[in-house]
């Protein structure tokens, strides 16, 4: 009689048990399932191409607001480069160490000049062309600017080169006259701002985002633990289970 009680005991305590971890874990299965899903389909999704953009999370993550802010401007156009990103009307268009030089129009299209190379860009601000030293764009520019026919000149190295409508670059022979250079602008408090939220909104993708809540590292270096806990408490679940289902099989038998 104190056997069987002793052996309901054990039973009914591994039940217990069993409920316990299971209501628990519960919560935690639903994160992983839900954010191991996500992970699964980030193309679909486009984590990847998503990026936070709370300040409380940014925070969360010490992004801090960029360094140095250049700006110019276009008559339609702002393009502002924050520390190794440049944007243009907020939107990213690159990211390198190359130094913004200035921007102007061509056409339909805007040219985003850097140190050592230029960027087409269409009205909806994708790149179009990225044009390099392999395209015989000179190295250390200087200037970029338009002269009274919408002709785009960059000034390199002591030299003055032209940009055909071909793309195509070349010395220019004689003097140049009337080109309007562009010409860096004072930023603004808003300007900054906005700056400054367009830099930290773009370092941190949903995907990232998403797998450190997935393996625990979004809560620190405990919260790796923990979820390595968690872990151990559906293994623990699992063969629990596997107890109850024999013990059950085995009376039944």
């Amino acid at each position: 009689m104190k056997q069987r009680r002793r052996q309901r005991s054990k039973a009914t305590s591994l039940y217990l048990w069993h409920r316990y971890i299971g209501l628990f874990a519960t919560i935690f299965i639903i994160l992983i399932s839900l954010t191991g899903i996500a992970l699964n389909h980030t193309d679909t999704l486009n984590l990847n191409a998503t990026y936070l953009k709370t300040p409380i999370l940014l925070d969360h993550y010490n992004i801090q607001a960029p360094r140095n802010i250049h700006h110019f401007r276009t008559d339609q156009h702002t393009v502002i480069q924050a520390d190794d990103m440049v944007f243009v009307d907020q939107q990213p268009v690159y990211s390198g160490e190359n130094k913004l030089i200035g921007s102007v129009p061509f056409g339909n299209f805007l040219i985003v000049s850097l140190s050592n190379k230029l960027l087409l860009l269409d009205e909806q601000h994708q790149l179009v062309e990225t044009l390099e030293q392999t395209d015989n764009v000179p190295t250390n520019i200087r200037r970029i600017g338009l002269n009274s026919d919408q002709q785009v000149f960059l000034a390199a190295n002591g030299e003055t080169y032209h940009l055909n409508s071909m793309l195509n670059i070349q010395v220019s022979s004689g003097p140049q006259l009337g080109i309007i250079w562009s010409e860096e602008t004072a930023l603004t408090e808003p300007l900054t701002a906005k700056a400054q939220q367009a830099y930290r909104s773009h370092i941190i993708s949903l995907e990232s985002f998403v797998l450190d809540i997935h393996s625990g590292r979004f809560f620190g270096s405990l919260g790796v633990i923990f979820f390595d806990v968690i872990s151990i408490l559906l293994m623990i679940l699992a063969i629990t289970g596997v107890i109850i289902w024999l013990k059950q099989a085995f009376k039944r038998g």
